[in-house]
């Protein structure tokens, strides 16, 4: 266990990509790349050059650089070895090098191949040091190696590190709203940009906070706070304090021979928009008496990041920055969301993300930028992470989820016995399992069923067309080259994955007849196709969703930056399966933090491992299970557009840890640790890298 500071560890569940936490770069005065090992919990955290551990845990360090050339970095492990000589132990990407003037992260697992402490305590200190060796495009290190830090691995009950005075007790920070303010002073020619900011403190604690000063500052360098600090003074544990308000000011650029006030808040803005927004940061220094100053006398945390005001889902939380971690990695919440924004943020006319091993609380993070709907179809909406959207393609997650407890035992069943009666189908068709439609390994060839996609009529004539040859073959998917519509060989006899819309389009014909809809009728089967998915994924995690968008708000298809009008699909209940479904970023979390916790509100455990790894070539329902270098990475992407250009995205998965539980000789056998889960919608986002 950490000796020096606490450390929360997590079996967690959410997504994707890593990049920075927060933190003032801190390092020697000469040097210009710097390493600081990321210690504590919650909102603040604190940024150390040693710390003492006993047994083996994962670690989070923070690095910086002033070399422009480094575009990205190794971490390098080493301990003292014979005459003193350093001997490396552990190495590995420290991913992307950050800009100068900013900040990255990395971790370093607890075990695996690029552990370096030992699974059991030492029998005597073992002081580890750590480097980071900034490199070029080519991979080529470059001269300048980050100052050092440093790892104690001490046996149990070895004296902790020496503390000069009592650790101090930071409040813990809420952002209460965030406002900005452009304009001109009346019947005068001066202009202002104004920012005011609310925080409120509290002390969830179970001791007194200390006295603090709070400042705030905007990493961007565009605004400036004008008001003098502000004392906090000591809160009673379970306290609230008084709401503090902030005022900032615009750092504008210098004036223009000949241009006036005017021109210099344009230039503002423009870099305001190059930059995307603020990056807004609380730093609290320690206020009390001077001789009893604690080591950690200042923590940061981040506060606001955002173009323009405020949004309700990001105002009166806890500026929390929970750490959820397996056994080979950690992911930082604040860092998904603050990755995703960098990428994307400006980039897109909207979108909403969740991150998170809960939907509630500290470990669920949900966030949205932009808008739903633009002025181009007026009134304007702002994305917001309830937002209801067509999810594309990841619509076959929904889709696979409500069959497995539907099909039951009939999973492995040949599926031709629940066609239409009336269908007449060759015996290429014959082979087919429901479990095949699900994972993409059916022997289908045709992407569409036809040009309006998967209806009723063109997947009538896919089913019953007898192949030319069904031992052809043919592209994956698609036709040869210079030929359209159907394929001579729609459905082929192999069996190799290949990823067609129209595999899933027949579930919603397919399903609920298996599930007893006796019906022929396309309308009838789509309703209880979609009853089907309500009953059996959505609302038992109190979830809702539809093939039609809802009759209030709901996100439009723009191309960025959404200034012509925007369209949308309306009702696709006759087409929906393998797209069509509208849910929001909520709705979603709900599901993948279910599955994640294998809670066995949607699937049981054993159905979901069953679903991932079942059959090997390609899992049920997502499309990849890892990202490729070994680590778990359960996703489905969506993509549409409609010709015109306007294209939305969506991506949902489940990132780290293992695969839930196995089944063997009828029992379930648990393997710890889940993975983090993750939805972000209508954005150009890949959650692989």
């Amino acid at each position: 266990m950490l000796k020096h500071a606490p450390h929360r560890e997590y079996l967690f569940a959410c997504l994707l990509v890593l990049t920075c936490m927060f933190g003032a770069p801190w390092g020697g005065a000469e040097a210009k790349t710097g390493l600081m090992i990321i210690q504590g919990s919650k909102e603040f955290l604190t940024l150390e050059t040693e710390v003492h551990v006993d047994a083996a845990q994962g670690l989070i360090f923070q690095w910086t650089t002033d070399l422009g050339a480094a575009t990205g970095g190794t971490w390098q492990v080493s301990k003292p070895g014979p005459n003193n000589q350093p001997i490396i132990v552990a190495s590995g990407d420290a991913g992307v090098a950050p800009k100068p003037g900013q900040i990255a992260q990395f971790a370093i697992p607890g075990a695996g191949p690029h552990a370096f402490l030992t699974a059991a305590p030492p029998s005597q200190s073992v002081k580890y040091r750590i480097l980071v060796f900034p490199h070029d495009g080519n991979g080529q290190n470059l001269a300048e190696m980050s100052s050092p830090v440093f790892v104690r691995q001490d046996p149990v009950g070895a004296p902790t590190l020496t503390q000069f005075g009592p650790s101090a007790a930071a409040p813990q920070l809420a952002l209460v709203s965030y406002r900005e303010k452009i304009g001109q002073v009346a019947q005068s020619q001066i202009e202002y940009a104004i920012q005011t900011i609310v925080v409120r403190p509290s002390n969830p604690g179970k001791t007194p906070t200390d006295p603090f000063w709070l400042t705030v500052k905007d990493d961007k360098g565009l605004i400036r706070q004008s008001d003098p600090a502000v004392k906090i003074a000591s809160l009673a544990p379970g306290a609230v304090g008084p709401a503090i308000t902030l005022h900032m000011n615009a750092l504008l650029p210098p004036p223009k021979s000949q241009l006036g006030q005017g021109q210099q808040i344009k230039d503002w803005q423009a870099s305001y928009s190059d930059r995307c927004g603020v990056d807004l940061r609380a730093g609290l220094q320690w206020a009390g008496p001077q001789a009893q100053t604690p080591i950690d006398d200042h923590v940061e945390a981040y506060l606001y990041e955002g173009y323009g005001d405020s949004k309700p889902w990001q105002e009166g939380k806890p500026l929390a920055d929970d750490t959820l971690c397996d056994s080979a990695q950690c992911v930082s919440l604040n860092a998904v969301a603050r990755s995703v924004y960098a990428q994307i943020g400006c980039k897109v006319v909207g979108y909403a993300l969740f991150v998170g091993d809960k939907t509630s609380g500290q470990r669920a993070r949900f966030d949205a930028y932009g808008a739903a709907r633009t002025g181009a179809n007026p009134p304007r909406l702002d994305f917001s992470p309830t937002t209801k959207m067509q999810i594309a393609s990841s619509s076959k997650v929904l889709t696979a989820l409500a069959s497995i407890p539907a099909l039951g035992a009939k999973m492995d069943n040949l599926m031709f016995s629940s066609l239409p009666s009336d269908w007449s189908t060759p015996p290429v068709v014959q082979t087919i399992t429901f479990r095949q439609l699900l994972s993409q390994t059916s022997g289908v060839k045709q992407y569409y069923a036809g040009p309006t996609g998967q209806d009723f009529a063109a997947l009538k004539t896919v089913f019953t067309k007898t192949p030319l040859n069904p031992n052809a073959v043919y592209p994956c998917p698609g036709a040869p080259s210079g030929q359209s519509g159907l394929l001579p060989n729609p459905i082929v006899m192999n069996k190799a994955p290949c990823y067609t819309d129209t595999n899933f389009g027949l579930m919603r014909i397919v399903l609920p007849r298996a599930a007893g809809t006796a019906s022929n009728d396309p309308a009838t089967l789509a309703k209880a196709y979609v009853k089907l998915v309500r009953d059996k994924v959505l609302t038992p995690v109190g979830a809702t969703g539809d093939c039609k968008p809802p009759a209030g708000d709901f996100a439009r298809l723009y191309k960025f930056p959404g200034v012509t009008s925007g369209g949308n699909w309306g009702d696709v209940t006759l087409s929906c399966g393998d797209w069509g479904w509208h849910v929001s970023v909520e709705d979603y979390a709900k599901v993948l933090v279910s599955l994640n916790a294998r809670d066995g509100k949607i699937i049981t455990p054993c159905q979901f491992t069953d679903m991932e790894i079942n059959p090997a070539s390609h899992p049920v329902g997502f499309d990849i299970v890892s990202d490729g270098a070994g680590h778990r990475w359960l996703e489905k992407n969506g993509g549409q557009g409609d010709g015109a250009g306007n294209v939305q995205t969506t991506s949902v998965g489940i990132f780290g840890g293992a695969s839930g539980s196995s089944c063997k000789n009828g029992g379930l056998v648990a393997v710890p640790r889940a993975g983090v889960a993750a939805a972000s919608l209508n954005s150009r986002l890949k959650l692989r890298r």
